[in-house]
């Protein structure tokens, strides 16, 4: 038998942090019973858009550059090659790229942009700045926020993809910090760390099937605002029959995930239900 509640949470949530207690969800006598709760927008976690960016795709965040760390006169005869050594990282729902040595002409002002093609992160390396008559060594970085979970390649171009200058495979995990909690006939989901615009408006879905039980999170809020937050969210069933179980935490491509409607599982335990 399969037992489906659905949860809205009735509240517009905006930063900064604010715990919200919103109402709980119906169900039939006998059932499971879903409840939520969100967070508002945690402190210091508010993220400004650049403007020409979708909230619903990867967007780069910064871009630093260490300034000239020693030049030639472009009389030398030396000719500008970006060259130098490329690494990549990855932190919760960001990859960052640092470019060591690049060698650009002295007055190099960097810039940076990301384009996803499926299973590939190409991020596009320009030198924006007025000419200069001498060469520099740079240490360049940037990061993009906003990667959905799953492994992809990552590859660091000149403009115009005229040059390769580095490629990797990378594994972006799920976002945020999950966890699954027992007492009794009720189990919570915990997730932490959540990444989502700022106005987000959570909900979460809830079905049963034997011994799995399924949780679906997904943003209903349609009031997009330029700017992505941090929330912990929770999802709590209640009236459980005892046994063992597994739990799977999904996101519905909503809230995360590159390209929009794109199912991700993010979360899945074994837990056991018992009361004394």
């Amino acid at each position: 038998m399969t037992v489906k509640n659905i949860f809205h949470i009735a509240c517009v949530v905006l930063c900064p942090a604010l715990v919200l207690s919103c109402g709980d969800s119906t169900s039939s006598p006998g059932q499971p019973v879903l409840t939520s709760r969100q967070s508002g927008c945690l402190d210091g976690s508010e993220i400004t858009y650049r403007p020409a960016h979708s909230p619903q795709n990867p967007y780069i965040v910064d871009v630093q550059s260490s300034g000239c760390l020693g030049g030639l006169p472009k009389t030398t005869g030396v000719t500008a090659g970006p060259g130098g050594t490329v690494r990549f990282a990855v932190g919760q729902d960001t990859v960052y790229v640092y470019h060591d040595s690049a060698f650009y002409q002295c007055c190099a002002l960097f810039d940076f942009s990301l384009w996803q093609d499926g299973e590939f992160l190409d991020f596009i390396e320009a030198d924006t700045g007025l000419e200069c008559d001498c060469l520099c060594y740079f240490n360049v970085q940037t990061s993009a926020a906003n990667i959905g979970p799953g492994t992809y390649t990552a590859r660091l171009w000149t403009a115009n993809r005229e040059f390769l200058l580095g490629e990797a495979e990378l594994t972006v995990p799920g976002g945020g910090h999950i966890r699954f909690e027992t007492n009794c006939d009720t189990l919570t989901v915990y997730h932490d760390a959540l990444f989502a615009n700022c106005g987000a408006v959570l909900a979460f879905a809830f079905e049963q099937d034997g011994t799995i039980l399924t949780f679906t999170e997904t943003d209903t809020s349609s009031a997009w605002l330029r700017c992505m937050c941090y929330f912990n969210v929770s999802a709590q069933v209640a009236g459980l029959a005892p046994g063992g179980y597994t739990v799977r935490l999904w996101d519905d491509g909503n809230i995360q995930d590159l390209g929009g409607e794109v199912d991700s599982l993010i979360a899945e335990a074994t837990v056991i239900i018992s009361c004394p």
